[in-house]
């Protein structure tokens, strides 16, 4: 194909790059939206397990837990959780 034939060819398509950016926008999307999902899923999956930890360490020690826990006001991290 010759160089017009080629550029004629591009002038109907479109810019000649435009599916590989679509594309690329589509993968980033997709890792946005599974890197999303994995951070929730591991935020939750820490939350449920302090508070089982929690209940755990409430059931073997009874007061000297109590005693703990009303003097650490933090559950995982300090000044925020």
């Amino acid at each position: 194909m010759s160089a017009s034939a080629s550029d004629s060819a591009m002038a109907q398509d479109g810019c000649a790059g435009e599916g590989v950016g679509t594309l690329g926008a589509l993968l980033a999307w997709i890792f946005v939206a599974f890197w999303t999902t994995k951070v929730v899923y591991a935020l939750r999956s820490t939350n449920k397990r302090v508070g089982t930890e929690d209940a755990e360490l409430h059931r073997v020690f009874g007061a000297q837990w109590e005693e703990w826990a009303g003097q650490v006001p933090w559950r995982l991290v300090p000044w925020l959780f």
